[in-house]
């Protein structure tokens, strides 16, 4: 594994190299807002205050997400406040179309975050499969995804834009729960059809998200939608690992040894993520609700 994590650094390192000569230089800015240390510094916090909780005891992990919870919170009311805001005026309001598809956004990557941390790991603890076999299977996520993504590149139909952006975080919760069942059965065509189901949960969605999105923004909040986008599934994708290693270690995963004893500790772990995922489910609907009485989608129809 060590050489895995080598071989992505060097492919970091080459896309380094290639931003500097592909990206043009741009001119001098008319107005520069002053750099968010705060707020960044409250998220970057929060967050990493729910990673040390996967590695705490039962009290302490609950005071670190505790105080985790208030310094996003921080964040956000503080960001309300700035002038030179970096979140759109609209960000995760349950009562907005915007608000309500960056909990999906969030959600999706969160849920997604336990297949991802623990599949392969479990593989090899519970099936003693090597990393190779172990990867494949992982892999199997990714070009469902890529495959869902391709064969739904062309819907332009606001109607069937909704059903995927429900229909994406409802196969993320039966992938999650098929994986789990899978590992618990030893049923590995259980599991591979429950990966292709996660992977292709975010390929089906992820791109009516992103244009239902851009196309409900204002010019003035488009940029800030854009950016928060990613931003959003990355910290969604910490969050995630972070819940899962903190339900992993709660459950006795550190001192499993045998595979009955990884059984036993996966299955808090993937109740969190799904129901991670049928949150983003709610979130889901209530985005469509709110996208038939939001003219501004029409935009994303063009």
């Amino acid at each position: 594994w060590r050489m895995a994590f080598a071989f992505n650094l060097a492919v970091g390192l080459v896309f380094l190299a290639l931003v500097f000569p592909s990206v043009p230089p741009g001119g001098a800015a008319e107005s520069t807002a002053p750099l968010p240390l705060w707020r960044l510094a409250f998220a970057g916090g929060g967050i990493l205050l729910v990673s040390a909780a996967a590695t705490a005891g039962a009290m302490l992990a609950i005071a670190l997400v505790a105080a985790a919870l208030l310094l996003l919170l921080a964040a956000y009311r503080r960001d309300r406040r700035s002038t030179s805001a970096i979140l759109p005026p609209t960000a995760f309001r349950w009562n907005d179309m915007i608000g309500a598809g960056l909990w999906v956004i969030l959600l999706m990557p969160v849920a997604g975050a336990t297949s991802a941390v623990y599949l392969v790991l479990l593989l090899q603890q519970m099936w003693g499969y090597g990393p190779a076999m172990a990867g494949a299977v992982a892999a199997v996520l990714a070009l469902a995804w890529s495959t869902a993504a391709i064969a739904v590149a062309n819907v332009s139909d606001s109607a069937r834009r909704m059903r995927l952006i429900i229909l994406g975080p409802i196969m993320l919760t039966l992938g999650l729960a098929g994986v789990l069942a899978g590992l618990l059965s030893g049923q590995i065509v259980l599991v591979l059809l429950a990966q292709i189901a996660v992977g292709a949960s975010y390929g089906m969605s992820n791109s009516s998200l992103y244009v239902v999105l851009m196309g409900a923004s204002g010019a003035s909040e488009r940029d800030r939608v854009a950016a928060l986008v990613p931003t959003a599934q990355s910290a969604g994708n910490a969050i995630g690992a972070a819940l899962a290693g903190l339900a992993a270690n709660l459950a006795g995963y550190a001192s499993a040894s045998t595979a009955a004893d990884f059984a036993r500790a996966i299955v808090p772990v993937f109740a969190v993520g799904a129901g991670m995922a049928m949150l983003s489910v709610l979130a889901a609907v209530r985005m469509t609700q709110l996208m038939t009485s939001t003219p501004a989608v029409e935009v994303a129809e063009g």
